[in-house]
């Protein structure tokens, strides 16, 4: 029987993130691998359960999301479906360093042969007192010991993963997320986004598409929205996505002076079609890894205003590929996004720009295949 490959998330939502777990489990060799997906039984992740099934996954379901300290419960649950499933390789997907502490340490104490974990999105640890802090670095020296092998989305999470986390450096690798070139690019558009939205075919149309967080920077954005307004009173906002943060957004966008130039289209089934009609692209998280949406918009030739944050440094060239602003910074966001707005060429040469920066950095298939390669390392 060939070996089981179990794919591992703990994530409550649905994002680039459950994308790359998605894309991981399409282009994975099934002639070498049964393949498994291990996941909280959570209405908002349905759509990568649905997924699995129609590529044959198997797919088991473990409630228990972790948040705080570790659970010895949950680890002996862990345990035990680890038992009865007996993979060889395990690989976690990780919305944030210490999800799934509990599984990853039982499948240490089973000694499953081979196990990696992706870190998609780090930040600084918060602080805690003396002891606090004390039980925090030893549960994280507990879950990570337990892995062969991490992998880093880009150098920022590296470097913090190390620096703060406490995370080996001889055993963890720096894979950029990618996305497939092919797939997205340049497509002509019809207008078909402004006539569903009742909107002038000539208005310009600034998207985010990320999950409805406060770490994705969408009341950043509102916030710098009139000022926005007052150059471009024309320009209305779409944000696609689906998140806890829905509500109060929507209650910010209506105490705005224009509500109905704000649009929730929810979560997109394909988003080629949004990102190709916009006018640019906006993405002003305060905290990031490496967003695979920021670089879908750039193969699609779309400019990009953005923040400072994590690897998105890595992926935008400040002036040659979009423009760059610090976290929380509302007049500089605002400012970027309307000289954008004013500059229609500017806009074309950070497209231009932006597409080919993905096809030297950020190809698929080289990430999958330095991936896949450290399944071969057990």
């Amino acid at each position: 029987m060939k070996p089981l490959l179990l794919y591992i998330t703990d994530s409550d939502g649905l994002g680039g993130a459950e994308g790359y777990l998605q894309t991981l489990m399409t282009h994975v060799d099934r002639g070498r691998y049964r393949v498994g997906l291990l996941l909280p039984n959570r209405p908002t992740t349905r759509p990568l359960v649905n997924a699995a099934h129609r590529l044959n996954i198997q797919v088991c379901f473990f409630d228990p999301i972790h948040q705080h300290g570790l659970k010895l419960r949950v680890i002996a649950q862990a345990i035990g479906i680890l038992r009865r499933l007996r993979p060889t390789l395990v690989h976690f997907n990780l919305p944030a360093p210490r999800r799934s502490a509990e599984v990853m340490i039982a499948a240490a104490l089973l000694g499953v042969p081979c196990r990696i974990a992706t870190f998609q999105l780090v930040g600084p640890p918060p602080a805690f007192g003396r002891i606090g802090g004390w039980l925090r670095r030893l549960n994280r020296s507990l879950q990570y010991r337990g892995l062969d092998h991490g992998i880093a989305v880009s150098n920022d999470n590296r470097r913090l993963l190390i620096e703060q986390y406490g995370f080996p450096a001889d055993r963890l690798t720096l894979i950029p997320n990618a996305i497939d070139p092919l797939f997205f690019r340049p497509q002509p558009t019809a207008g078909a986004l402004h006539a569903s939205l009742g909107l002038p075919p000539a208005a310009p149309l600034i998207g985010i598409a990320a999950r409805l967080t406060a770490t994705k920077g969408q009341s950043v954005f509102l916030t710098a929205l009139p000022l926005i307004w007052d150059a471009h009173p024309d320009a209305h906002v779409l944000l696609a996505g689906t998140g806890e943060q829905e509500a109060i957004l929507r209650e910010q966008a209506a105490l705005l002076p224009h509500p109905d130039q704000i649009h929730f289209l929810g979560a997109l089934g394909d988003i080629r079609p949004f990102l190709a009609e916009l006018t640019l692209f906006v993405l002003p998280s305060l905290a990031e890894g490496l967003p695979f949406a920021l670089l879908e918009a750039m193969a699609m030739e779309r400019a990009i205003v953005a923040s400072t944050a994590g690897g998105m440094l890595e992926a935008v060239i400040d002036g040659v590929t979009g423009l760059l602003v610090p976290p929380h910074a509302v007049e500089q966001l605002a400012q970027a996004t309307i000289r954008l707005l004013d500059d229609p060429l500017l806009r074309e040469r950070m497209g231009q720009a932006g597409r080919k920066q993905v096809l030297a950095q950020f190809d698929q298939h080289t990430m999958l295949e330095r991936t896949f390669a450290l399944y071969d390392r057990r």
